[in-house]
């Protein structure tokens, strides 16, 4: 019902994305609205995470992907999403667009300043992957909640690739992803010295270069623990170890906690903001002395998997952003009154820049 619809925008659940999707579907509105959205201007300036997204808007539409935007698109865009609350979404939202603006901000942004002086007024709709940034980010900015609309759409992680098989206890524990000062790698190397008897295995990339050279010096007595660098086949790499740990005391998601989980393996994640509301509460350690005994508790493969597909599938996520994209499309201002329609033909000198990703 209406009411219905109301009470579950106002609560900022998740439902209300997929209550539009129904009803846009049922009513025809969906093509009404797919068909006013032809070009997607997607600006990413890492490229770590849009990769599926463009693939996913790119089967309906004209896509570009780049790391910085300029004034030429403003007129081609009929919708622009910006990854990152970084200074592209900053200049971008000084400035008249013939589209809505959608941006979607990560952990690293709400800890910084920049959030604080975009013109949220001139942006439709931040997308936060998860409740926790979402709460952090408004208490630091409580006006956001009320220049823009404000979603939480949960990370989808690709299933495909990532060979799943029943798994039981064992000897390799894993560490996957880049290193910094927020991945808690002092309390990974207590750990490492406490269990002795197993085999650590390390892949990713620091970046910290205090951090990397501390790190070497702190292992050199630890025979037990192999550092591989950056892991390209995951895989394959993930297929070596039993367990796989997150010893971060900040992360808005985890993507190598969901695609360990998607092979079956079991997670050890650090009680942090969001942890236990996003993944299973076995799995969460409080400190060194509750670590072991969540390593030797039950190992449920199944469970793991499953966890993930009902939680953070790509196609949950593609279903509730094209819920919100719809949405904003049909309560959009015509705004083609104020730009002449640049066509590809315009903006060629553009097309021919590399493209990131």
């Amino acid at each position: 019902s209406a009411s219905q619809v109301e009470s579950s925008r106002a609560s900022g659940s998740v439902d209300f994305l997929y209550q539009i999707a129904r009803e846009y579907r049922r009513t025809g509105q969906y093509e009404e609205a797919a068909s006013t959205l032809r070009n997607l201007l997607l600006v990413d300036q890492i490229g770590s995470f849009t990769g599926p997204l463009a693939s996913h808007f790119g089967a309906s539409r004209n896509v570009v992907r780049r790391e910085t935007w300029d004034d030429r698109w403003r007129g081609w865009a009929d919708l622009a999403w910006f990854e990152w609350c970084d200074a592209n979404v900053l200049g971008a939202s000084r400035m008249p667009w013939r589209g809505p603006l959608i941006c979607r901000m990560h952990s690293y942004e709400a800890f910084g300043d920049i959030p604080g002086q975009v013109n949220w007024p001139n942006v439709a709709a931040l997308i936060f992957v998860a409740d926790h940034i979402r709460d952090l980010a408004l208490s630091k900015w409580p006006s956001i909640a009320k220049e823009t609309r404000v979603e939480v759409i949960p990370n989808g992680v690709p299933a495909d690739g990532l060979t799943y098989r029943e798994r039981s206890h064992g000897r390799r524990i894993g560490v996957l992803g880049y290193a910094n000062n927020k991945k808690g790698t002092e309390t990974l190397v207590e750990l490492m010295r406490r269990h002795r008897r197993h085999e650590w295995h390390i892949g990713g990339q620091f970046q910290d270069p205090h951090l990397s050279y501390w790190f070497q010096h702190a292992i050199k007595d630890l025979p037990h623990v192999w550092y591989h660098g950056w892991v390209e086949a995951k895989d394959e790499w993930l297929e070596g170890v039993d367990y796989i740990v997150s010893p971060s005391i900040v992360e808005s998601f985890g993507y190598s906690i969901a695609e360990a989980m998607l092979k079956g393996i079991k997670p050890l994640i650090r009680d942090r903001q969001g942890a236990a509301e996003m993944w299973p509460t076995e799995c969460v350690w409080k400190d060194i002395d509750d670590f072991g005994g969540l390593l030797s508790g039950a190992y449920e493969s199944q469970r793991y998997r499953d966890w993930v597909t009902e939680r953070y599938s790509l196609e949950r996520q593609f279903t509730l952003t094209d819920a919100l994209i719809e949405d904003l499309m049909q309560n959009v201002q015509q705004r083609q009154d104020t730009y002449r329609t640049i066509s590809m033909e315009d903006l060629k000198i553009v097309q021919a820049e590399p493209a990131s990703g």
